[in-house]
């Protein structure tokens, strides 16, 4: 459940303000409080930050534009409401909501040297704010009646569909009829404050005597509970648009993720050392078997030039049997390198002879079983019939000899 800073900047006080904490869901996490930005920031951490500003500082206005990209909606939207306005556009400072299917939509309008001046005062206090919006827009709405929220001088109206005002000075009676909603009949929700309540429960009365229905609720807070209530339920226009839009760093970005690549980085170094360590065992042991088996082939053919040993060892075998093939001992020098291969590099060649069909080895195992276990990958690799002949103990493990009888083997 996320949570909320609702900070309500004072009109014509430089630092002084108030704040609520509220959940996503508008339930009030503590009391009010009052004080400074600085008193505000110290609760920041971790929670939206959204400012009211005056809504009387603020132009709220609907208009209609066919535009659906954002950035060219803000573009065009100034001179559409160029002719509403009575200071110069460059002046002024352009928000817009969200337009619907057929291009309406509300559009607030500021100075830009108060969006300027209220974010320095915003940084001066330590605080970044995720939104500022228009205290006229954070009322609630009702459906099917007009709420009047009273704070000090000032009465704000919320129809439930229109544009919502705000006016200093007026009662309640003076301020429908500015507003042109003094029509009999209709239901009121009025918001006072408590230290005002018999003012209001009089002002109250008089509406009801003029064929108003009307429901006061009274609060200490100065409305700021029901206007943090509003900004979570119904979030209004954001004036962080544009130019003042709130860029968020690569290092901000970067920030959730740091751990989690961190990880991703040192496993995958970890696996490609893992894999070079693999490499270079496995490479070793080819070597080993490469040696062994020019050992061997010298041995069997003589000391010859070897420049492959499969073409060497046919054409070898051709002469010694006259011209017949020996298929017998390259099946059978296969099968031994890969039953080496599944010994883990355990087992060495000390010495390896040929002759008639009949390999015979003289081998280095850990155990008799490592050797056995050889004798078997022999056999069913289908090289032949292989005998251990011989297994004596010997420092670090066992000296045997091996016999594979191949295809032409006696």
């Amino acid at each position: 459940m996320s949570e909320h800073l609702v900070i309500r900047l004072q009109p014509g006080i430089e630092d002084a303000a108030s704040w609520l904490v509220v959940t996503s869901q508008g339930r009030r996490l503590g009391e009010p409080g009052r004080g400074t930005l600085a008193d505000a920031a110290a609760l920041a951490g971790g929670r939206r930050v959204s400012i009211l500003l005056p809504g009387t500082d603020i132009l709220l206005c609907d208009t209609r534009l066919p535009v659906r990209n954002p950035a060219k909606l803000l573009r065009a939207l100034p001179f559409t409401l160029e002719e509403q306005l009575a200071e110069e556009i460059d002046r002024l400072h352009f928000a817009a909501s969200r337009p619907d299917r057929e291009g309406h939509l509300r559009a607030a309008v500021i100075t830009r040297q108060q969006m300027t001046d209220t974010l320095a005062r915003l940084q001066r206090a330590g605080l970044q704010a995720d939104a500022l919006y228009a205290d006229s827009e954070a009322v609630p709405r009702n459906p099917g009646s007009l709420t009047l929220l009273l704070d000090g001088s000032r009465v704000y109206l919320a129809p439930a569909e229109g544009l919502p005002r705000v006016l200093d000075g007026p009662d309640l009676h003076a301020a429908l009829e500015l507003s042109g909603e003094l029509l009999p009949g209709r239901h009121l929700l009025v918001y006072g404050d408590a230290e005002q309540a018999a003012a209001l429960q009089a002002a109250c009365a008089a509406l009801r005597d003029a064929g108003f229905e009307v429901d006061l609720h009274l609060h200490e807070d100065g409305g700021l509970s029901r206007m943090a209530l509003g900004v979570v339920a119904a979030p209004p226009i954001n004036l962080l648009q544009g130019p003042f839009a709130r860029r968020r760093s690569h290092a901000a970005l970067w920030g959730p993720w740091r751990v989690a690549a961190s990880l991703l980085l040192a496993f995958a170094a970890v696996s490609i050392i893992g894999k070079a360590v693999e490499y270079q065992r496995l490479a070793s042991e080819l070597r080993t078997l490469d040696t062994a088996i020019d050992e061997s082939f010298r041995r069997s053919f003589g000391d010859i030039p070897i420049a492959d040993y499969q073409i060497q060892a046919r054409q070898q075998l051709a002469r010694l049997r006259g011209g017949g093939g020996g298929e017998e001992l390259l099946l059978g020098l296969d099968a031994l390198s890969q039953g080496l291969q599944r010994t883990e590099g355990s087992t060495r060649i000390l010495a390896l002879s040929y002759r008639r069909g009949t390999l015979d080895l003289r081998l280095r195992s850990p155990d008799v079983a490592t050797l056995d276990r050889l004798q078997r990958e022999l056999v069913e690799a289908g090289a032949g019939r292989a005998e251990i002949q011989a297994a004596n103990p010997v420092d670090g493990g066992v000296e045997g000899r091996l016999q594979l009888r191949m295809g032409g083997g006696a």
